[in-house]
């Protein structure tokens, strides 16, 4: 800083006697800042002596009749030099700083994870839902292996931009197969078991919210937008069990469920410490719901369409999770999640080979999937 002759604003300036240790250009050696406490205003009789190569001057800060002090606060950062102008309010103190405006945020994330779903549905045997009223039923318990991508944009103003995306593999599954001759699940005669490994599914969602701070620790993002969900259940190595114990070859038969809709949700944020943050959500889904089955060994049906199931449904999802921040931009997460959704009273439309087609009542299917995950973060 290189002080210039000029009287400031606010006092007088006194030439004093140049300091022996001053030389050369150094454009400033020190600066001291002396206040009388006993003084009623707060620069009362104080003064600042600055050193230039020029001399050492020493300059008043008492305020002419009139004017306020100018109370300046200056923060360094690793982006320069900011003055904080410090007002005085009523019931405020006047030495704190001004509240700073939020910082925009982009957050990226990958994860790794073991996942478990499970999927069953079942129709009756007419469309009023009788004769019987559960002919025939499954169900899929799979094993799976899941990646996960996710990402977050937060406006400085709080308006969040969210979404992810999964992909999960089965390495180990199996799936029942039942048929009823009466009402209740009785008379059954006949049921099947085969090997799911091979199946898949993929998860995408996105979102729109607003980030508002609770605390100086705790936010809150309620949020709104759009999920779909595409499976592949597949059917292989078959075995019979009723009404005979026998196995059958060539049975590569697929189940393909998707889901998809709107939901609602939101999101908390707990910064637990420096390093620690957990973090919660849920979700209400509104979905609609279409899965169609190939069944290769049935010479009866039409392929690759065999049969399509239509219905209207609801979900939940909740996730639960904490990450550690190991430097000021990545850190470590452990997530765990449960979805669920379900329907009743749908249709079920069956194609023959003939080219007609007959439809049934579908009257629930339920899907399942619990997941923990590790992963990796970015925050820049």
């Amino acid at each position: 800083m290189m002080a210039k002759r000029k009287r400031p604003a606010g006092g007088a300036v006194r030439r004093i006697a140049r300091p022996r240790s001053a030389g050369g250009l150094l454009a400033l050696t020190a600066a001291v800042l002396s206040l009388q406490a006993a003084s009623a205003a707060p620069l009362d009789q104080a003064s600042m002596v600055v050193f230039s190569p020029e001399g050492a001057w020493e300059i008043s800060l008492t305020p002419q009749a009139g004017q306020a002090p100018p109370l300046v606060m200056t923060v360094f950062s690793t982006e320069g030099a900011k003055e904080i102008p410090l007002t005085q309010k009523g019931g405020q103190d006047r030495d704190r700083p001004q509240t700073q405006a939020r910082q925009a945020k982009k957050q990226l994330g990958m994860s790794v994870g073991y996942r478990q779903d499970t999927l069953d549905w079942n129709i009756a045997g007419n469309a009023f839902g009788q004769n019987p009223d559960v002919l025939s039923e499954l169900e899929w318990k799979l094993k799976m292996l899941e990646i996960r991508l996710d990402g977050q944009w937060q406006a400085a103003n709080g308006f969040t931009v969210m979404g992810d995306i999964a992909y999960a593999y089965a390495f180990s599954g199996e799936d029942r197969d039942s048929d009823y001759s009466m009402d209740g699940r009785q008379g059954e005669f006949s049921r099947s078991y085969s090997e799911s490994h091979g199946s898949y599914a993929t998860d995408i969602a996105l979102g729109l919210g607003w980030t508002l701070d609770i605390s100086p620790r705790l936010t809150f993002t309620p949020a709104l937008g759009y999920a779909w969900s595409h499976h592949v259940m597949r059917s292989r190595h078959g075995k019979r069990h009723i009404p005979y114990v026998a196995r059958f070859s060539g049975l590569d038969s697929t189940y393909k469920p998707e889901w998809h809709g709107p939901w609602l949700g939101l999101e908390a944020k707990l910064q637990a410490t420096e390093r620690l943050e957990f973090h919660a959500g849920t979700r209400r889904e509104w979905l609609d719901y279409k899965g169609e089955g190939n069944w290769n060994l049935r010479s009866d049906f039409a392929h690759p369409v065999s049969f399509r199931d239509t219905g209207r449904g609801k979900g939940w999802q909740s996730s639960l999770g904490a990450s550690w921040r190991l430097q000021s931009q990545d850190s470590l997460s452990l997530d765990f999640r449960h979805q669920s959704r379900s329907l009743k009273n749908g249709d079920s439309w069956t194609f023959f080979a003939n080219g007609d087609r007959d439809i049934t009542r579908f009257n629930e299917a339920n899907w399942e999937s619990w997941s923990a995950n590790i992963g990796y973060r970015l925050d820049f």
